[in-house]
């Protein structure tokens, strides 16, 4: 039996608002759900590391032109610095911790999350995709309560919602010799339980 990875680069995708951010924050809290995911030990120490795209294009948009709308070179800038943090966490990991790095990222093209899997393996890192789901009404629920200036214009969340390319069980089949993007894992939060389920076992 292989010993179970110390690495892993866990991709999360779904709509904005649909509570990607706060799975996030719920599993870098609470790391033992991701241990026993991957195997390890009872007792073994794992440090989990959130990479939120959000955050860091609103670093680089207000280092450019404070208060702008979107820009393309801030959104291009932080994809970058999302990687530059990821590749360092693998890098720098303490001897004899589990690192976990949370992509956390709309990633609503399957391509992205290709780029993200890349990654995973230049690190020779595991690679998980979780997708969050919130139906479209509760994602637009969600985004009009917040704050100006993280909420997504609704004309862009609805393309979004249309632009998906939400993973399954027949494309992750088909998504390349190694079947890269299989299992997944699909959460539901709009579900008042908060239970998750995984494609397959």
């Amino acid at each position: 039996m292989s010993a179970p990875p110390l690495s892993c680069l866990l991709c999360l995708s779904g709509l904005p608002a649909a509570g990607k951010s706060s799975l996030a924050a719920r599993m870098a809290t609470d790391p033992d759900p991701i241990a026993r995911a991957l195997g390890l030990p009872d007792d073994a120490a794992v440090q989990v590391v959130h990479v939120s795209y959000d955050d860091l294009e609103l670093i680089e948009r207000a280092s450019r032109v404070p208060g702008c709308g979107f820009d393309a070179a801030a959104w291009r800038s932080a994809r970058e610095e999302a990687a530059r943090r990821a590749r360092a966490a693998f890098a720098e990991r303490p001897e004899g911790h589990a690192v976990v790095v949370i992509l956390d990222d709309n990633m609503q093209y399957r391509s992205m999350r290709k780029q993200a899997c890349r990654l995973a393996r230049a690190c020779d890192a595991a690679f998980v995709h979780v997708h969050v789901h919130a139906p479209l009404a509760v994602a637009l629920e969600r985004n009009s309560a917040r704050p100006a200036a993280t909420r997504v214009p609704e004309h862009l969340l609805r393309e979004m919602a249309t632009n998906m390319e939400v993973p399954s069980a027949e494309t992750a089949e088909g998504a390349g010799r190694q079947g890269w993007e299989r299992p997944f894992i699909a959460v539901d939060t709009a579900r008042d339980d908060g239970s998750a389920g995984a494609d397959e076992p």
